[in-house]
């Protein structure tokens, strides 16, 4: 699966490269809490690609890891694990000269490091929401300071065994995927016009 999502999101900025007008690429440090087992604060951070297509509509990818502590069912085991998210997002950009509000919403597959549930998902499809507010010191260096959020509404397969066999089923897991998290970062725009 992880192949397959690396695959579509390549194709997907190779295809849509050739014709954007605006393509940005960012780097972001995250903090954030969930409400699905994770203690403590959410701390991590990472990448984004931006592609603007048509008068400010496009596309976001984004690649984030987040440190943190995840607990089973009875609160007592309580595990480092690293999550990872990859939300594809449709976005939005409004432009006022030096400053930009965007924001979007799309899909995102999540994965844990370390499964504290049995017969929980190792990976995880949410929704994802993100709203930013960027500002360009220079034509194509800036600053950005945001949000992002996952909403775990979706089924996920979940394997089981029995009598030596493995069966799989599309249901809700005991492990879910519900965070926010704030970010600063600073962004580049290569301008493709």
């Amino acid at each position: 699966m992880k192949k397959i999502i690396l695959i579509l999101a390549g194709a997907l900025l190779l295809s849509a490269s050739t014709f954007a007008m605006d393509l940005s690429v960012g780097v972001k440090g995250n903090l954030g809490g969930d409400a699905s087992g994770i203690d403590g604060a959410a701390l991590g951070g990472g990448v984004y690609v931006n592609l603007d297509l048509i008068n400010g509509f496009g596309v976001q990818i984004e690649g984030d890891i987040t440190a943190c502590k995840i607990t089973n069912d009875d609160g007592l085991v309580v595990n480092e694990a690293a999550v990872i998210n990859l939300p594809v997002m449709a976005w939005y950009n409004y432009n006022f000269t030096r400053f930009v509000i965007g924001g979007g919403a799309g899909i995102n597959a999540s994965m844990v490091s370390t499964n504290t549930v049995e017969n929980s998902a190792d990976l995880k499809m949410t929704f994802a929401v993100g709203l930013n507010a960027k500002w360009f010191i220079t034509d194509n260096f800036g600053l950005v300071l945001g949000g992002f959020g996952t909403l775990d509404v979706l089924p996920s397969v979940i394997s089981t065994k029995q009598e030596g066999s493995t069966k799989y089923n599309l249901q809700k897991s005991d492990f879910s995927r519900n965070s926010i998290c704030g970010f600063i970062g600073a962004e580049y725009k290569f301008d493709l016009k």
